[in-house]
């Protein structure tokens, strides 16, 4: 267990909504992190893939705590980024057309 783990706690008013709604609690999110991590570890091709609990939580919320389905997701991401590092590095908010299509309304910011 990372030591980011042991600090990390979820805020009192959205536990019972994140229970309700993906199944999370201490115990449940806990063992989920500790076999992504395990997964990540173990995974032949995997290089380099951040660790850090809040990172690993967007997947496992993502897929209401199913590991499984979580990995899955994971390595998607990860191939979307080695296709296509350009959509990924460099991003900025001032970026002209970035500007663009966020005042447009093509995209929004979640």
């Amino acid at each position: 267990m990372a030591a980011s783990d042991k600090e990390y706690k979820l805020r009192e008013d959205f536990k019972k909504k994140a229970f309700e709604e993906l199944r999370e609690d201490d115990k449940i999110r806990t063992q989920a992190l500790a076999q992504f991590r395990e997964w990540i570890e173990k995974h032949p091709k995997i290089k380099r893939c951040r660790m850090d609990t809040n990172f690993l939580l967007r997947f496992l919320r993502t897929k209401k705590f199913s590991v499984p389905d979580a990995v899955e997701l994971l390595k998607n991401y990860l191939t979307m980024r080695k296709l296509f590092p350009q959509f990924f590095d460099g991003l900025s908010l001032d970026d002209p057309v970035i500007k663009h299509l966020l005042t447009s309304g093509c995209i929004e910011l979640l």
